[in-house]
């Protein structure tokens, strides 16, 4: 029905049908103060134009979209999407699924294992002897005694010690000697298959003091700036139970004429079931020379 003006007050402006529309139009779109219902209530959508009220939550919950729920957001514990700091124990540990939406701690390792898979375990990993880890590596700056090489770590199954060497003695040549854990009693044996040139020769020793691993080595006279090298593999280094056997193989020169390259390989045996815990590497004269290097490995 058409509205009809009454009384003016002065100052306010006439009220039509007009002015009146767009109040009625106002108080329509206003949301009703009594849509929150108690302290701490929010207001929001459940679709285009449609206020609901979200009760508060409990204390300390953080308010989060949830499509899900009618008004689109609710109130979440988000403790329970994180990990407390005190499941770390220690250095290295992990953290890894045990089920869907679970996780527990993986302590590491020891020293050289690697992580591997393995559904038998609660957390479905593991850590288990294997890799490659450098255990010493030594250049020298100045002439020295030897490579001394200790604290070998018993957690892998093989040891590989590359030897870069030139001795200082006033010669062309030296040996390199072989010791293990210190030990200078007579109880090493070695087998040597040598070339240079095209002649060949061969070679066993029997309860010597230490095993030469190679019986060319430059030296002080020997053609300026070679170095010889040597590979050495020891395997099952760790056990307690056998004799320990290795490997040498050795390539050198001493100068630029016949027979002054050489290649050798040397089969050496220490008569010792105690584990390998220091390698040592000595010239058979003088010293090692300026620029020496010993590298050692352990795998598996």
């Amino acid at each position: 029905m058409p509205y009809s003006p009454t009384t003016w007050v002065e100052g306010v402006t006439k009220l039509g049908p007009t002015n009146m529309n767009h109040i009625e139009s106002g108080i329509e779109d206003a949301i009703p103060k009594d849509l929150l219902t108690a302290k701490g209530g929010i207001i929001a959508a459940s679709a285009a134009g449609t206020p609901v009220e979200v009760p508060a939550g409990a204390n300390n919950l953080a308010l989060v979209a949830a499509s899900g729920e009618a008004a689109g957001v609710k109130y979440l514990d988000l403790t329970t999407l994180m990990v407390a700091l005190s499941t770390i124990d220690a250095k290295g540990d992990l953290l890894v699924g045990t089920a869907d939406n679970t996780l527990a701690r993986l302590a590491a390792g020891v020293q050289g294992q690697v992580l591997v898979p393995d559904s038998a375990q609660s957390t479905g990993m593991k850590w288990a002897d294997g890799g490659i880890e450098k255990l010493f590596d030594s250049t020298l700056g100045g002439a020295q005694a030897s490579f001394d090489i200790t604290s070998i770590s018993a957690n892998f199954e093989f040891l590989r010690l590359a030897l870069y060497l030139r001795g200082d003695t006033a010669a062309a040549s030296t040996t390199a000697l072989l010791r293990f854990n210190g030990d200078a009693t007579a109880i090493y044996d070695r087998q040597r298959h040598s070339a240079a040139a095209a002649a060949a020769t061969i070679a066993e020793q029997f309860g010597q003091t230490s095993v030469t691993v190679s019986d060319v080595v430059p030296a002080n006279t020997a053609t300026a700036n070679v170095f010889g090298i040597i590979i050495i593999d020891i395997p099952f280094y760790a056990g307690t139970v056998n004799n320990k056997a290795f490997e040498a193989n050795s390539s050198t020169k001493i100068g630029v004429a016949t027979t002054n390259l050489m290649t050798s390989r040397v089969a050496g045996f220490w008569r010792s079931n105690v584990a390998i815990n220091q390698i040592t590497i000595l010239p058979g004269a003088g010293n090692w020379n300026t620029g020496s290097r010993a590298m050692l490995w352990g795998i598996g």
